[in-house]
């Protein structure tokens, strides 16, 4: 899965700022085709303290990466390019927080049952883990057909 924005919330106020890093979370372990028994994150996050937070109420392990050492998280940091070249620089989107998660929701769908990988041998992530470790449910759920096949349509 490409790495999730944790700034999805409404912003401005703390509480949505918790909110927000909580809220990651559980849709983070909700679509997840395993278990996440840990999260990892690089020092910069403005959320740290809400992250931190989150984990704790989740007893899960915290793991911060050292400043400036993106060698550590090369995957997260080549699916960074990948949604800066074929998300936010490709399409025009919308002004709202409201607007825009579907659309996200949408291309991480593309992202993981549709577009191929080349360090996966040309597969997509779900058809490496459909491979490699069975079948591995559908980690778009949250999306209704109808808001998944709209916003299919606005991304092609």
């Amino acid at each position: 899965m490409p790495p999730c924005p944790l700034d999805r919330g409404q912003g401005g106020d703390p509480r949505d700022q918790h909110r927000a890093a909580a809220s990651f979370l559980d849709k983070l372990q909700a679509e997840m085709a395993y278990a996440v028994t840990a999260l990892q994150v690089d020092g910069g996050s403005k959320f740290m303290a809400d992250v931190e937070t989150a984990c704790q109420a989740k007893q899960l392990p915290l793991f911060v990466l050292p400043p400036r050492s993106p060698e550590l998280n090369g995957a997260v940091e080549r699916a960074n390019g990948s949604w800066r070249s074929e998300f936010y620089a490709v399409y025009d989107l919308p002004g709202t927080l409201t607007e825009l998660n579907p659309l996200i929701d949408s291309f991480q769908h593309r992202y993981n049952h549709f577009r191929p990988h080349g360090t996966l041998d040309g597969l997509t992530p779900a058809q490496h883990l459909a491979t490699h470790h069975g079948p591995s449910p559908n980690v778009s759920n949250v999306l209704t057909q109808d808001t998944r096949l709209r916003c299919r349509d606005e991304l092609l």
